[in-house]
């Protein structure tokens, strides 16, 4: 068991998330499910990493990316579905 308000710490060792919000449950369930979600991270005061505010932003731009838990995730889902989107640049010299 991991008590922690780190959300690196939280997405790099855990498997499940259990958030209290005056004493009372208010989820429980996977860190990935819980990650997935920035409405409810900051609906309970938790500011979401960098590695998740960066894919917040690609889903707010179109870009259908998981939620990364790692700096390697985060850079697979650029590579699978960001770049992967990107037209060749046709410069003429």
């Amino acid at each position: 068991m991991l008590v922690s308000h780190n959300v690196e710490d939280v997405a790099r060792i855990a498997e499940r998330v259990v958030v209290l919000e005056r004493g009372r449950v208010v989820f429980d369930g996977p860190v990935r499910e819980f990650f997935a979600c920035e409405h409810r991270m900051r609906q309970y005061g938790i500011i979401p990493s960098p590695l998740l505010q960066a894919a917040f932003l690609l889903r707010a731009r179109g870009f259908e990316v998981d939620p990364p838990l790692t700096p390697l995730e985060l850079y697979r889902e650029i590579e699978e579905k960001v770049l992967a989107r990107r037209r060749p640049c046709s410069v003429k010299v």
